[in-house]
């Protein structure tokens, strides 16, 4: 408020000046002084009254009055130029002539240039001191009587070339035109006023009084603005944090009232917001600078064809309290986005009431056609009504569509802090297939980064779903108890059925970190490997048995199953390998061998494996039985293509009903009381036999 005064008590001085230099010039003439010499009596007699250096290059006077042209006021030290007018003209009164009085009637500036500059911590207009409202003179024998006039102000420049850091966005140049009266009750009326503000952006016109008291002052305006910009406003805020979306305003500011104490205006008027669609807002503001206070009232509010009534928001800077009192809401979703951090995907529109005090919500909001991600129809056809009263709020049987299947959400929060809730999901079917295919190529620009859940928010509940479909496989009747707290979304529990095998599991991710990895631990039991490759054309009935283990898995939330990670361990119980294709490896010779290698059972398999981007590492693959054993490892991807080592070894009761020939050929391979034929597996397609050799 300070630099707002001093502001004040600057133009009104500046203006004093001038009144001053030439009544100084009506009085000279009043005498009939020569020009010249009244210029060096003018000059030399402001400059010892205001401390200042002033230069003026010519004096003329008619019968009308009188005029000066190009004067210039410095700085005590000369240095920096303060004030210059290219031609200013005086009227006096003339029936005050005849009673012996000079009394000045208006004054019309031409071209004047106020210059504000900021150097070394002080303005250019500091060295001004204080000068009384009215001024009484005598000179000789003639009384002079001055008394402010009118004053008429054409194309006049408000130069701002440096300020205080807190003021910086007013830098530039300002173009003024007004008719200013100055009244003796210390009152000042700016009538027609023109300002075009700096660097194109926009006009305002209108009028204002100045009343100036002892303690305090009061600045009331009436205002139309033309396409201002308002963008450059929000650079007074250094900390960079106020982003509003506001671009250009035309419009009315009525009552515009500023004193010590505050401001409070009304508005009325249209802006064009960022994204280049338009606003219309009716309503009051205020500021409190002594409790420290915003306040907007009564705002009737629409954006497009969307409307919202703001009853109130006040803003308690000290306290940092926020209060809003939102009524008649008929407004799409989208159009919050503007003043808070809603997510893009989400849709649809919402009509009610909302209040909140930051720590009490109430709400009576109902969601028409609401959902998430529009174009993939994740979530769909939200329809409810919500109501909160003094932060209870629960919700049964929201109903929606996942992925097109029927889904309901019953949820209600805990406690009086509105932080914490619990949610229920009941859904009838997940075809997840689409939404893994379709999600986002982790080579493609624009990936999203993290997901940004509120740090104050808690939920906990458990979702149900019937029947999860993945490609050609369905997990039936799972079950998962979930928890989201600080940024970490927690799975305690999984259970779910593939083929009325159990598999259960707990995982979890961390959604404040960017490109978010689900990692899960999964347990299963019994379930019949048949069932899995029932699917897979080239290992259909070619591997049986029941298998148990263990699978970790790390999923990128988003980029899809190219992108997954994870490792399995298993055991498989009497298994049989048919097919295996080994029987193609090993020669003519050993023709009697290969029925017995077509088809093995075994009464144990025991595998190791990792998976990374659709590629399968066998860290270990091994098959035991009584008389035989199988081992692998190596590389093998998803269309069965690789390279894996297989080492064959069996006993001779393995092979005793062979022929005697075949004894003395297997003699190569024995190692103690076991034969050991090494083969190799590489190519394309390992589901062909002809990939297969024998490498001894």
């Amino acid at each position: 408020m300070k630099r707002i005064r001093t502001t004040i008590r600057f133009f009104s001085i500046a203006l004093s000046v001038f009144f001053l230099v030439l009544i100084i010039s009506a009085v000279a003439f009043y005498f009939f002084f020569p020009k010249d010499q009244l210029l060096k009596i003018i000059v030399s007699q402001i400059e010892n009254q205001i401390n200042l250096k002033i230069s003026a290059e010519k004096l003329d006077f008619s019968l009308s009055g009188v005029g000066l042209n190009n004067l210039s006021i410095f700085d005590s030290d000369r240095n920096h130029l303060i004030l210059k007018v290219k031609n200013a003209r005086l009227s006096f009164s003339l029936d005050k002539i005849t009673e012996n009085k000079l009394e000045l009637k208006s004054l019309n500036l031409i071209n004047p240039e106020f210059i504000i500059d900021y150097q070394d911590g002080r303005y250019n207009f500091q060295d001004f001191s204080d000068t009384n409202k009215t001024t009484h003179s005598n000179m000789s024998s003639g009384e002079i009587q001055i008394n402010y006039p009118e004053v008429f102000i054409t194309e006049g420049k408000v130069i701002v070339r440096n300020t205080h850091d807190r003021l910086k966005p007013l830098i530039g140049e300002f173009t003024v035109s007004s008719h200013i009266i100055i009244g003796k009750d210390n009152n000042v009326n700016f009538n027609n006023i023109f300002i075009t503000l700096p660097a194109d952006r926009g006009n305002i016109l209108g009028s204002a009084k100045l009343s100036i008291e002892k303690d305090n002052f009061k600045f009331v305006s009436d205002l139309n603005t033309e396409k201002v910009d308002i963008s450059w406003v929000y650079d007074f805020d250094l900390s960079k944090k106020l982003k509003l979306p506001f671009n250009t305003f035309t419009g009315t500011v009525n009552n515009f009232t500023i004193t010590k104490e505050g401001i409070n205006a009304e508005a009325k008027g249209s802006s064009i917001l960022t994204d280049g669609k338009s606003a219309y807002a009716d309503g009051s503001f205020s500021i409190d600078f002594v409790q420290k206070m915003l306040k907007l009232e009564n705002i009737n509010g629409t954006i497009e064809k969307d409307s919202a009534l703001i009853n109130l928001i006040s803003i308690d800077f000290t306290k940092r309290n926020l209060f809003i009192n939102l009524k008649n809401i008929d407004s799409n979703i989208s159009n919050f986005r503007y003043f808070v951090p809603i997510p893009d995907k989400l849709y649809g529109r919402v009509k009610g009431s909302l209040s909140t005090t930051g720590y009490r919500t109430n709400a009576d909001l109902t969601l028409i056609n609401t959902g998430w991600d529009f174009d993939k129809k994740i979530l769909t056809d939200i329809n409810h009504r919500i109501t909160i009263d003094n932060n209870n709020f629960k919700a049964e049987d929201i109903k929606f569509n996942l992925y097109g299947s029927p889904s309901k959400l019953s949820i209600s929060a805990t406690g009086s802090k509105f932080q914490n809730f619990v949610a229920y999901i009941y859904i009838d079917k997940v075809d997840a297939t689409k939404h893994v295919k379709d999600n986002v190529n982790p080579n493609v620009s624009g990936i999203p980064k993290s997901i940004k859940i509120p740090t104050p928010i808690s939920i906990t509940g458990k979702i149900y779903i019937d029947d999860i479909a993945f490609e050609n496989y369905n997990l039936k009747n799972s079950f998962i108890a979930y928890s989201l707290n600080d940024y970490k979304f927690q799975l305690n529990q999984i259970i779910t059925y593939f083929f009325n095998a159990k598999i259960t599991g707990t995982g979890g991710i961390d959604l404040s970190k960017n490109d978010p990895v689900a990692g899960i631990d999964i347990r299963f039991n019994d379930i019949k490997i048949e069932n899995i490759l029932m699917n897979q054309p080239k290992l259909k009935n070619r591997f049986y048995g029941p298998a148990s283990g263990s699978i970790n898995l790390q999923i990128p939330v988003f980029g899809g199953i190219s992108r997954i990670k994870g490792t399995t361990e298993f055991i498989i119980n009497n298994g049989k390998l048919a097919n295996t294709g080994i029987q193609d490896a090993l020669g003519t010779i050993l023709e009697p061998l290969k029925y017995k290698l077509k088809d093995l059972e075994f009464n144990r398999i025991y595998g190791n494996l990792s998976l990374e981007e659709n590629n399968y590492k066998i860290n270990s693959f091994v098959f035991n039985a009584q008389n035989i054993r199988l081992s692998l490892s190596g590389l093998i991807d998803n269309t069965l293509a690789g390279d894996l080592n297989i080492k064959l070894e069996f006993n001779e009761n393995f092979i005793q009903d062979l022929p005697n020939p075949t004894f003395l050929y297997f003699s190569k391979y024995k190692e103690g009381l076991w034969y050991t034929i090494p083969l190799e597996a590489e190519g394309k397609d390992l589901s062909n036999p002809d990939n297969y050799k024998r490498l001894k």
